[in-house]
């Protein structure tokens, strides 16, 4: 097995435990694409305290044959200040919900497998339009073909409820929308001396519920749309901590209803290119930061084509092993569905710190700003979030979670208006 292979895996194994806390801290994304890269800086020389082994904690798991199978189950209790994430007449409300998760990974020497699922269920007592049922189901497999080269093929399908943060519609209609999304992706990997090559292909399909308002039914099927994209990088080690890497991509968006009585659509074509460094420097920090530019051009000229500044920075220091901070950096540009602005800027940075108080208690925070610019357009969304949570392990079979978030955002404009949320929600975890 390569050394990024045994990276990998090792990873996974720990994948439960930091999957969790991530997974507690919200059930919406902002995120409508999965990264066509998957991020690869990990190098095995850091251990995370999300991610460090636990022997008297740890989930041990079902093994039939060749595979570890992790079951998990989350139910607790939350409330919110601002259900409707509105900017007058503001109305709280407690839920009830259940997070049920399983993973099935292969444990060969070589090659791979790996399926899961997770779910969210949540009720609310009063306001049952806030109620949600989502769901991601992920299936992965990777064929070694001697020591340098590998095949990927990965496949997602989800039913995901939006983030007030979205940047793509008001955001009091986002907090009531959700979409399907289907994702398949390939992969091929080349590797030689200190040279590394990735080639990949994905298609990204979305289809938007209709929002359910106390007026009526709204439609979004003028948001639904496909993602082709090719995507290609190269990574050179400078020494066995530290490479090089550039990538470069080109990407199709396909709209599946035009606009303004059919005359005019949203369909584009865009490229990116960026470059940069990973690293992973033993006992100190692991990560990647890369900077570089990032163009769309739309079809009609109803809509500005649009290019600027990309950049991207996943880092991970390690003051020391019971101590860990991060800092994620991205700027992009995503289509917006507000009028004839065709696309915006989304830019975020968040800061992480999680810390082992005892073997069995760890506890986290986080703060995260983000600013949208769109296009042609004088609007500038700002929004804010720092949240707090905390994991107490009982047993390999049992741990408790909590947790409590603030989030606000403002608007120059009217869009989007002034709003806030304070949400707080405690749960219980069984494992198998």
């Amino acid at each position: 097995m390569s050394r990024f292979h045994l990276a990998t895996a090792t990873l996974l194994a720990s994948m439960p435990f930091a999957a969790t806390l991530a997974h507690a801290q919200s059930s919406d994304t902002t995120v409508l694409v999965d990264t066509a890269i998957p991020e690869n800086y990990d190098r095995d020389r850091n251990v995370s305290v999300l991610e460090r082994p636990r022997p008297d904690y740890d989930q041990l798991g079902i093994r039939r044959g060749g595979f570890l199978i992790l079951p998990q189950a989350e139910t607790g209790l939350g409330a919110t200040s601002n259900v409707y994430l509105s900017s007058a007449d503001k109305k709280s409300d407690g839920y009830a919900y259940l997070a049920p998760s399983i993973l099935a990974r292969s444990d060969w020497s070589q090659d791979m497998v790996q399926l899961s699922g997770t779910g969210m269920l949540r009720r609310f007592f009063k306001q049952d339009r806030r109620n949600e049922s989502s769901f991601n189901l992920r299936a992965l497999g990777r064929k070694d073909i001697g020591d340098s080269f590998s095949l990927t093929g990965e496949a997602h399908y989800a039913k995901i409820f939006e983030s007030f943060d979205s940047g793509a519609i008001d955001s009091t209609l986002a907090v009531l929308s959700s979409y399907n999304r289907s994702y398949f992706s390939g992969r091929a990997q080349y590797r030689s001396g200190q040279s590394r090559a990735i080639l990949a292909i994905d298609r990204t399909a979305f289809t938007f519920a209709d929002i359910n308002l106390s007026t009526g039914d709204v439609s979004q099927a003028d948001r639904d749309r496909v993602i082709t994209r090719g995507t290609g990088e190269y990574q050179h080690a400078l020494s066995p901590s530290i490479s090089l890497y550039g990538q470069a991509g080109y990407g199709e968006t396909k709209y599946s209803r035009t606009l303004f009585d059919g005359t005019q659509n949203r369909d584009s074509v865009g490229w990116r290119a960026i470059g940069g460094v990973n690293f992973d420097l033993a006992g100190f920090m692991r990560g990647k930061v890369g900077v570089g530019y990032i163009d769309r051009n739309y079809k009609s000229p109803v809509f500005r084509d649009t290019h600027g500044l990309s950049a991207e920075a996943v880092v991970e220091y390690f003051p020391s092993v019971l101590t860990t901070f991060g800092l994620t950096l991205s700027r992009t540009i995503e289509d917006s569905s507000v009028g004839n602005i065709g696309a915006f800027f989304q830019n975020r940075v968040q800061m992480r710190v999680d810390h082992e108080l005892l073997n069995n208690l760890i506890v986290g925070s986080s703060a995260e700003y983000g600013r949208q610019k769109y296009v042609d357009d004088s609007t500038v969304n700002n929004y804010y979030r720092i949240a707090a949570n905390a994991r107490y392990l009982s047993s390999r079979f049992v741990s408790l979670n909590g947790q409590v978030t603030y989030n606000k955002r403002d608007s120059s404009t009217d869009f989007g208006g002034k709003l806030d949320d304070l949400r707080a929600q405690i749960g219980i975890i069984f494992r198998r």
